[in-house]
């Protein structure tokens, strides 16, 4: 009886370290895929802080370029402030005002005519004198700098040569069109379009809506 009870209890403890080994085989088994994966999500975490810092950098590189770029342009603006300031001095000392006016902004298919305007201001005192400028059909609006005195203002076409003329069009700045400028074309008489306005520019100062745009009476270019 003795020596079955021994056996059993022989049998019972290989058993029971069967068991045991088993369980820290399992154990082990679990603790390697759980370390492994635990070592993934480290290594996802690793990377994603290096992306964010990356990010951050990039994003303070790109901070920086535009805080760069706005100080140029507000340097620019700053300069660009000043010098038209120092030109409107200018103007005012040395007896310069100027006009600001559109011209009609159409285009010509003929080939003989190109598509920019010269306009003119033309001195009532003395009809020798004149300042012309040339103006864009795309970028109608322009600005002239002239010396005090009266003037009557006009547009031509220019050919597509670019150094004439096209004969026996202009455009003048008229009563009719000043009228249309600050009332409405119903209020204006057109019995004045043949009359051009005398402009009067004075000094430090800008004559505006100067605009040569009646295209109704045509003339053969003086």
């Amino acid at each position: 009886m003795k020596s079955f009870l021994k056996k059993a209890g022989k049998v019972a403890l290989v058993f029971f370290i069967l068991i045991l080994v088993g369980i820290i085989v399992a154990l082990g088994i679990a603790f390697f895929f759980k370390n492994r994966e635990l070592n993934n999500i480290y290594s996802e975490y690793n990377q994603a802080t290096q992306n964010l810092n990356q990010s951050d950098k990039q994003n303070q590189i790109t901070i920086g370029n535009l805080q760069d770029s706005y100080k140029e342009l507000n340097s620019k603006i700053d300069s660009l402030t000043k010098e038209n300031t120092d030109l409107k001095a200018k103007l005012l000392q040395e007896g310069f005002g100027a006009i600001k006016g559109t011209i009609l902004p159409f285009l010509v298919g003929d080939s003989t005519t190109g598509q920019y305007q010269l306009v003119c201001a033309q001195s009532v005192s003395n009809g020798n004198i004149k300042y012309c400028l040339t103006v864009p059909a795309l970028s109608p609006k322009f600005t002239m700098a002239l010396p005090e005195g009266k003037y009557t203002a006009y547009a031509q076409i220019i050919s597509n040569d670019g150094k004439t003329v096209v004969p026996n069009y202009q455009a003048n700045y008229t009563e009719y069109i000043k009228c249309v400028v600050t009332t409405s074309v119903d209020k204006c008489d057109k019995s004045k379009l043949t009359n051009s306005v005398q402009i009067e520019v004075k000094a430090g100062q800008t004559a505006t809506d100067i605009n040569p745009t009646d295209w109704v009476m045509t003339k053969v270019t003086p």
